[in-house]
């Protein structure tokens, strides 16, 4: 749920069982721009990344550099 809660765009967790102080806190920080999980939701994100995040064997190598990039890797190795 946590992670399907973050990709639906929520920048807030809080449990129902928080102190009314939490919530505002978490309020206020979210409205400044940040994030409000707390560390246990932390470890369910981290160990999503983790699993998902693709190794440097997917990464299809035509696709790391853009042309530009590439031309100029070119030119370095000309000179």
């Amino acid at each position: 749920m946590v992670i399907e809660s973050l990709r639906a765009g929520a920048h807030s967790i809080i449990s129902k069982d928080d102190r009314f102080q939490t919530l505002c806190k978490c309020i206020d920080v979210v409205q400044r721009g940040q994030v409000w999980i707390n560390t246990e939701q932390m470890l369910y994100l981290i160990d999503y990344l983790a699993k998902t995040a693709p190794t440097p064997a997917d990464l299809d190598a035509s696709n790391v550099l853009t042309n530009r990039e590439e031309g100029v890797v070119r030119l370095v190795g000309e000179a």
